[in-house]
């Protein structure tokens, strides 16, 4: 009788479900909102700063980056603003702003992380053979659990002048193996839906 390698269709079969979870669920907007009454501004007249309220300051650089690469008229908080600065002079901050000239601020936060499961089935059976084989797997492996993170991330444009918000949007990211992939998507996510809104040239 020909032995089967269980463990190494095991290993295929876990592969193959960790790719379809990680891939099978882009990053999407569940809520936005959009004021009636923005200013006529290009957005190329709009002088903007964007804070990026994360958990590490790479990550904060890092996002407030690729807003900065995307558009030139997106300035980067963590050249000029601490973390300190933040929780401690929040009105000098603003003051500080308007007289710099920026008109409108970008703030992201982390408003909920929530664990999601999804089942993984351990056969895809195409002939007699890959059945016969696959109902032998089931014995050692009828299906499984693929558990991760999904985080659910608000951005919010304010006026910075009068402290009006004027564009809200929560997205939905999975958790992905790479960090820079997390936020590479996020960013391209928000950046896409601000043009698309006007906020961004």
């Amino acid at each position: 009788m020909k032995k089967i390698n269980v463990s190494g269709w095991f290993t295929i079969t876990i592969l193959a479900g960790i790719f379809l979870f990680s891939c099978s669920m882009p990053t999407k907007i569940v809520k936005s909102w959009v004021a009636d009454d923005l200013d006529t501004l290009s957005a190329s007249e709009r002088k903007t700063i964007i804070f990026a309220f994360v958990k590490s300051d790479p990550d904060r650089t890092k996002m407030e980056d690729l807003f900065n690469n995307a558009s030139q008229n997106i300035s980067q908080s963590y050249k000029i603003i601490t973390r300190e600065d933040i929780e401690l002079h929040r009105s000098m901050i603003q003051n500080y702003l308007l007289q710099e000239g920026f008109q409108r601020a970008i703030t992201m936060r982390l408003v909920r992380k929530q664990e999601k499961s999804e089942w993984v089935q351990s056969n895809y059976i195409n002939s007699y053979d890959s059945y016969h084989n696959n109902q032998m797997m089931d014995y050692y492996n009828p299906g499984y659990y693929i558990t991760g993170n999904e985080y659910y991330i608000e951005t919010n444009i304010f006026s910075i002048s009068d402290g009006k918000l004027l564009w809200s949007v929560t997205t939905k990211t999975p958790e992905t193996l790479s960090r820079e992939d997390f936020l590479d998507e996020l960013a391209g996510v928000l950046i896409k839906q601000m043009r698309k809104d006007g906020l961004v040239d």
